[in-house]
Formats: C-alpha cells, structure tokens, sequence
C-alpha cells in the first residue's frame, strides 16, 4: 500500500452494499413469483385442512412444494453469486410458466379432495385422477428443471414411493364411490317403488273392512310403512291395514 492512500475500513462495506443492491435491482421482477410459491403452499395446507378424500395425493403436492421452497430461499440467500441467473430472459419466462403450474396444481388439489367435485370433474374416477397428477407433476418437474431447482426433481424410488401413496388414495375412492353408487341405486328403486304406487290404482282401508276382498288372493305383501302393508290384487296395488 502506497504511503498516500489510507486505509477506509468502511470502504469494502459499501462495495458490498452497491453490488447487493444492483443484484436486488436485477432480482426485483423475480420477487412476485418467489411469493407465489409461499402462497400455493399456504393455499395447498389450507385444502389438505378440509379434504373430504385424497389426503395423501394433497400431502404429495405439498411436499414437491415445500422443496421448491426451500430451493427459492436459498436461491435468495445467495442473489450476489445468482446475478447471472436473474438477467436471463428465460429465468423470467421459465417463471411465468411455474406460477401457471403452481395455479393448476391448486386448482387440481381443490377438485379432488372434495366428492362433488371429484363426481363432477373426474368422470373416469381413479384412472382420471392418476393421469391429472401426472401431467401436473410432469409439467411441474419441467419446470423445476429449467430454473435449476434440481432437488424439486425425484429419483425413481421417491416417484414409486409417491405413486404408492396415489394408488392408495385412489383405492380408498374407489370404494366410496362404489358405496355412494349402491345407495343411489337403493334410492332410486324406493322411489320408483312409491311412484308406481301413487300412479297405480289402489284399494285402501283395513282388510277386515274391504268387502269383496279375498286376502288370501293379495299377493306379493309387503309391510310399507309400520302397520301398513301393500300387495298385489290381481294386478292392482292395494295398500291395507
């Protein structure tokens, strides 16, 4: 060091000071998408929260976030040596395509952990289901790939250990449709029961009272309601006492 300059200990401060702040000027339209993330997860832990059904395919989701996370924090942490990776236009698209992933996977979380909306949207039931987590998946590790977040990518075993977890949730839906479908089906043969008997000509009164009445010529008795029975007399309904 020359005898003429002085030593400013303050001096490698500031340097650092400016190229945080030129590095935070670069980063600033990346800000809004990082928050996307926090508020998917937010959103993700809120649905597993009320999910009727499908828990663990809602828990799966949130795990492939929660590392994407974890990547953004770091990769904030660290915007001195990222500069390079923020003045790339196809950092700024390949994020604009994640918030559109982040989007379908909270939509996707929605419809299938509620049962109307899983009747409604998922017509083919669990092999709908199975094929709509995949392309949401597929597209979300594409993405992931682009930006580098390279731990949001799973092995082979992590993706049999996640697909498990689908399959199981899908089996468990499988059989509470099947049950819903059976108790439909009663309900619908109720009713068709009761119509047929409104629409059809009746005797009613107490057997006892019915003069004309045979009852051994009442077929097919049933009891309809506590003490009352219905059948069928040659060909017409008759409901009695």
């Amino acid at each position: 060091m020359s005898e003429n300059t002085k030593y400013d200990p303050h001096l490698k401060s500031k340097h650092n000071e400016k190229i945080f702040k030129i590095v935070n000027d670069v980063a600033t339209p990346f800000f809004p998408f990082i928050g996307a993330i926090t508020n998917t997860l937010k959103s993700l832990l809120k649905t597993f929260r009320n999910a009727k059904c499908n828990r663990k395919i809602c828990s799966a989701l949130i795990d492939r976030v929660k590392i994407v996370k974890v990547a953004v924090e770091s990769l904030q942490r660290e915007q001195p040596g990222n500069e390079v990776f923020f003045q790339k236009q196809a950092s700024y698209e390949a994020w604009i395509r994640f918030t559109a992933v982040l989007k379908n996977i909270e939509k996707f979380a929605e419809q299938v952990t509620q049962l109307p909306t899983v009747r409604k949207t998922f017509h083919s039931g669990g092999e709908s289901i199975k094929e709509t987590f995949d392309k949401n998946i597929k597209e979300f590790e594409e993405v992931c790939h682009e930006l580098q977040f390279v731990l949001a990518i799973y092995s082979h075993a992590q993706r049999e250990m996640e697909s498990e977890k689908i399959i199981s949730d899908i089996k468990n839906l499988t059989q509470i449709m099947n049950k819903f479908k059976d108790e439909v089906m009663n309900n619908l043969i109720q009713i068709s029961i009761y119509k047929n008997c409104l629409e059809q000509p009746r005797i009613e009164g107490n057997i006892n009272d019915s003069h004309g009445i045979d009852p051994l010529n009442i077929k097919e008795c049933n009891r309809f309601k506590d003490s009352i029975f219905k059948g069928n007399y040659f060909g017409t309904q008759v409901v009695y006492r």
